[in-house]
């Protein structure tokens, strides 16, 4: 049976907001792949105005999250090019919302254990609401569960937290690998993580 590394909070609640730090992050890395235009013209005006107005460090209701991925998710993307934008807004986030952490852990030493055992604050940190599950299942793999997660349903988020995930565990390992399980919901993400 598989040891329970990060229990989910009781009680659950659905998320409900989120950082406009990890928007931010996401719309930059757009930009910087020349997608931006095209993901604007994936925006009615009034939601196009609210992405001009958006700045980092505030709280957002979730339909912002929901608008923002639906329309990366009609964008012509292929599921590495979701990847490699994951990637790279972990790489921005990494100096903003998860610094200290990393500070903290690589002075000691750490492994992804460590990070996977701070899943749950690391969340905190950028969505209200939601709980994350991490269970051990050998000494390099581990099953996480997102629960109560709405925007578990687009593909460019989910993939999107596949390279979020790969860069932050490879703080402290060579190579990490993330892959989807079936989810038990539409509200759940499910990923086994394993790295070497």
């Amino acid at each position: 049976m598989p040891e329970v590394i990060v229990p989910l909070a009781t009680p659950l609640e659905r998320t409900t907001r989120v950082r406009s730090t990890l928007l931010c992050a996401s719309i930059q890395s757009l930009r910087s792949r020349q997608l931006y235009e095209s993901y604007l013209a994936e925006l009615t005006p009034s939601e196009r105005a609210d992405v001009h107005a958006l700045t980092a460090g505030m709280w957002l209701p979730v339909d912002r999250a929901l608008t923002h991925y639906a329309a990366c998710d009609r964008l012509p993307l292929s599921r590495s090019q979701r990847l490699e934008i994951g990637t790279d807004v972990g790489h921005r986030i990494q100096q903003s919302l998860v610094s200290v952490i990393v500070r903290l852990t690589r002075e000691g030493g750490m492994t992804p254990w460590s990070v996977l055992s701070r899943a749950e604050k690391l969340r905190l940190q950028t969505w209200d609401g939601g709980g994350i599950r991490v269970a051990k299942l050998g000494p390099k793999d581990a099953h996480l569960e997102w629960v109560g997660q709405p925007c578990a349903r687009s593909a460019h988020f989910r993939f999107g937290f596949h390279g979020i995930l790969k860069t932050v565990c490879e703080l402290y390992c060579r190579r990490a690998f993330v892959s989807e399980d079936v989810p038990t919901n539409g509200d759940t993400l499910s990923v086994r993580v394993a790295w070497a």
